[in-house]
């Protein structure tokens, strides 16, 4: 026992042309500790070659962050708009009443004349006779004033057909007289032969001014033509007297110099 003891444990040589860190060597179970240590201190040499060189490169810096712009609006907004300021309410005065005119007022103004013409227009003078010298009396026609009427109207007071009209009016023919009135105004003209345009449009601008209707000339041509020989007889172009009428009473066309342009008066009515 005491032989075993004295015995120094035995270190095996190594192989011949290996080393301690040899495949051979681990192959014994002698070595791998030694191995691991070389290559750690191979790894800490690399470490410590290539760390400088990380060292030197910058760092990675984050490129800033890109913002799209909001798209320009078609039309630039409007301007927000003033409140408008409350309209001060301005109150008008009360109106007066009105002041009622007075009798006196009133009856001054229903008695002023118009405006008179000249002295001197025979027109004039001759509406101013029916005052005193009437051509009706007692709703009855005066055959011989009424006569003495027509000549003198004929004969140069009444220069245009207007101023039968206005002498028409002031004699106050009744309408159940106008067709009598009208037989003798055409009497007298039938004998007239130097102006044969005359008679009928002296006619048709008292029915155009309303102061004849016209069923009253309508009557009238109709007892003349009962007696159209009669006529011939004294004037041989009286008969004209109907065409021509009725040129200044029909319809007027359009672009024409004759015809009674009315509202509501056409060829179509």
């Amino acid at each position: 026992m005491g032989a075993h003891a004295s015995q120094a444990p035995r270190i095996p040589s190594p192989a011949p042309g290996g080393s301690l860190g040899s495949p051979s060597a681990s192959k014994s179970g002698i070595g791998p500790p030694a191995a691991v240590a070389k290559m750690a201190v191979a790894k800490v040499a690399v470490v410590a070659k290539v760390a400088p060189a990380l060292a030197s490169i910058p760092p990675k810096t984050s490129a800033p962050a890109v913002t799209k712009a909001a798209p320009a609006a078609s039309t630039p907004a409007a301007p927000p708009k003033a409140a408008a300021a409350p309209k001060a309410v301005v109150k008008s005065a009360p109106k007066a009443p009105p002041v009622e005119a007075s009798e006196d007022a009133e009856g001054q103004a229903m008695a002023s004349p118009p405006a008179s013409p000249p002295s001197d227009d025979a027109l004039y003078i001759l509406v101013a006779e029916f005052v005193e010298d009437p051509v009706v009396q007692d709703g009855e026609l005066r055959d011989a004033r009424l006569a003495e009427v027509f000549k003198r109207l004929w004969d140069g007071i009444a220069r245009k057909p207007k101023d039968w009209v206005a002498a028409w009016q002031s004699m106050g023919i009744p309408v159940e007289k106008q067709a009598e009135a009208l037989q003798k105004l055409l009497n007298f003209t039938f004998v007239q032969t130097e102006d044969p345009e005359r008679a009928p449009a002296i006619v048709a601008e008292l029915v155009k001014n309303h102061r004849i209707k016209m069923r009253s000339v309508e009557e009238v041509l109709t007892n003349f033509g009962h007696n159209l020989d009669g006529l011939l007889a004294l004037n041989e172009e009286a008969w004209h007297v109907y065409a021509k009428f009725l040129v200044h009473v029909y319809p007027k066309p359009l672009a024409a110099g004759w015809g009674w342009s009315r509202v509501g008066w056409s060829w179509m009515s």
